[in-house]
């Protein structure tokens, strides 16, 4: 089967394998979603979520779900969430490349590296300790000459390259991204229903969390290309 139906089958398959991820999903939330009752495996796998944040899976089973009940915008800011707690999973992984975004403007907004800032600072932590040893530990050869450079050079160069990929993702995470939960949603140029629509995006689409300014939120993405006010409840952070 191709088109939506064809991933939608893909995506049911692979979330039978949420609970190898996190092994928390409820039984009644899995019956629930094997039934074909959508929206209450939905809120479910929410609950869950909201209960127990730092458990991919449940992210992960509730992007699954939303997703085939047709909610591509909230699935999206789900399994986005779930990949930037378990980035190397590849379950996750699999489901985000079924689900890609409507627009390639919001491929930067959603993008996860292959590690979380703390296992980046983690792995420079320990090429740090592992570069002072190796320092500590020289030994001058026969004749006086001093032992290879090498190990030196390429332990300071991880060091720094592990500090700057994890700065970049750290700062991608404080990012106030926001994803387009409802299909042709309509940025206007000042906070109200009656303003000229500036844009109309599809869901899934990334954006720039700014102001708020009563149910009204601003939005912007690159450099001007969208910038205008939108409702806030048709967007969802991830």
């Amino acid at each position: 089967m191709s088109g939506r139906g064809g991933a939608a089958l893909a995506l049911a398959a692979l979330a039978g394998l949420g609970g190898a991820i996190g092994r928390g999903s409820a039984q009644a939330a899995d019956a629930l979603y094997d039934a074909g009752a959508l929206r209450a495996a939905a809120d479910s796998f929410a609950a869950r979520a909201v209960a127990a944040p730092s458990v991919p899976a449940h992210w992960y089973n509730l992007g699954v779900t939303l997703y085939r009940a047709g909610a591509d915008g909230r699935a999206s800011a789900a399994l986005l969430r779930a990949a930037r707690l378990a980035p190397r999973d590849p379950v996750i992984r699999r489901a985000r490349a079924l689900l890609p975004a409507p627009d390639a403007a919001s491929d930067p907004l959603l993008i996860v590296g292959r590690a979380t800032p703390g296992e980046w600072i983690l792995l420079a932590a320990v090429a740090w300790v592992g570069l002072w040893g190796w320092i500590a530990l020289r030994r001058r050869g026969p004749g006086g000459a001093l032992i290879s450079h090498g190990p030196t050079a390429a332990l300071a160069s991880l060091v720094l390259t592990t500090l700057v990929l994890g700065g970049l993702e750290a700062r991608r995470r404080v990012r106030p991204v926001v994803v387009v939960a409802a299909p042709t949603t309509a940025v206007r140029v000042a906070p109200y229903g009656s303003a000229t629509a500036v844009a109309a995006l599809d869901a899934g689409a990334a954006l720039v969390a700014g102001r708020r300014y009563g149910v009204w939120l601003e939005v912007t993405r690159g450099r001007g290309s969208v910038h205008g006010w939108v409702l806030a409840e048709a967007m969802v952070a991830p």
